[in-house]
């Protein structure tokens, strides 16, 4: 879960339970997001210090983001310490739920989503 603040803040929470390995239980702390944004382009928004802990019983808490593909562009995605998310979609005004999905774009086989949910 990631839980994002119009302060520029944000937290990751991860809680994964695997068949035959420790259950994964990680908070981080408030660490800061930007979003990029251009023009006729998907928006990135940057997480510094996101982890991959829970994203296969191999990667532990202490494993920051390393990099990507992003399909849209076609191109690798490469950043030390800091997740990029694929912001896709946008909340429509008057809309109770908006849908937007943020993808982190760790290859075609292996991507996880987080889909916005209001207060």
């Amino acid at each position: 879960m990631l839980t994002i603040r119009s302060d520029g803040t944000y937290r990751q929470t991860v809680h994964i339970e695997f068949a035959s390995t420790p259950t994964v239980d990680y908070q981080s702390p408030w660490q800061h997001w930007w979003l990029e944004s251009r023009e006729n382009e998907i928006p990135y928004l940057h997480l510094e210090g996101f982890r991959l802990c829970g994203f296969n019983p191999g990667v532990g808490c202490d494993s920051p983001f390393v990099g990507g593909h992003d399909f849209c562009r076609n191109k690798s995605i490469a950043d030390a310490n800091e997740g990029i998310l694929l912001v896709l979609g946008a909340p429509d005004e008057g809309k109770r739920n908006p849908r937007v999905d943020l993808w982190l774009p760790a290859g075609s086989e292996n991507t996880w989503v987080y889909t916005l949910q209001m207060p």
